[in-house]
């Protein structure tokens, strides 16, 4: 699929790729779920004994200041291009991002009986893409590739860590509770760096997941390292069970 989507050939010969593979662990990309940790941990073990390359690597913290960024980028470009997207939709109904929060209020008694949409409302005070989004981006994009990525992975073909913990449950309480994930998507997603998650273990029966990030426009190298990964993983079936 990904060779379909991306215009490239040859990603399927290279799940089976078994050139020397080196590995950068990020000590900063653990969930806050100690079972999942575990689970990592012992996946990393068994990668070393199979003979690939595994050294522990730090990288730049993620601080308020960068989660305060990450957020103005967020809204801003919701603000932005959900409202393009939408003036030019075929059809009746709304055309921008005002006419959304407004449909929202109008109907508030089914579209808001649960969540506010305080994250929409904040959107719409934005201006788009302007200074204070550049200047945020600005930021961003250096902690991610100035004080994460390229540091992080100069030594070695990939970087790993962990992902989430196992399956959370939405209520109408909690909302989305997924708060012990790792904050590995961060850095990739704002850099636009490729990253991959596959299935390393099971905790309470529920599969948890290692994150793999490769480096800028190199996803041969991220499938080629995914494929040794689920050979030594091996883990087969990996329908839920309970019981495991």
């Amino acid at each position: 699929m990904l060779e379909v989507l991306a215009g490239v050939r040859n990603l399927v010969e290279l799940c089976d790729d078994e050139s020397p593979l080196r590995i950068g662990v990020v000590n900063q990309w653990h969930t806050s779920d100690d079972k999942t940790n575990s689970v990592f941990d012992n996946a990393v073990t068994h990668l070393a004994n199979a003979g690939i390359q595994i050294t522990k690597v730090d990288v730049g913290e993620h601080t308020e200041e960068i989660d305060d960024a990450e957020l103005t980028i967020l809204l801003s470009e919701l603000k932005e291009d959900l409202s393009n997207y939408l003036a030019n939709r075929a059809g009746e109904g709304v055309k921008s991002l005002a006419d959304v929060v407004q449909f929202n209020i109008d109907n508030a008694e089914l579209e808001l009986a649960h969540f506010d949409q305080a994250l929409l409302v904040q959107a719409l005070e934005m201006n788009g893409r302007d200074e204070k989004y550049r200047a945020a981006k600005e930021l961003a994009l250096d902690w991610a590739v100035n004080k994460v990525l390229a540091p992080g992975i100069a030594d070695f073909d990939v970087l790993i860590g962990a992902t989430y913990g196992p399956a959370w449950v939405s209520s109408l309480v909690n909302g989305d509770d997924y708060e012990d994930a790792s904050i590995i998507t961060c850095a990739p997603a704002l850099a636009g760096w490729p990253i991959g998650c596959l299935p390393m273990g099971f905790v309470d029966g529920l599969p948890v997941g290692m994150g793999v990030v490769a480096r800028p426009r190199n996803e041969a190298g991220l499938v080629r390292a995914m494929g040794q990964l689920e050979r030594v993983f091996g883990l087969n079936d990996l329908r839920p069970s309970f019981i495991r």
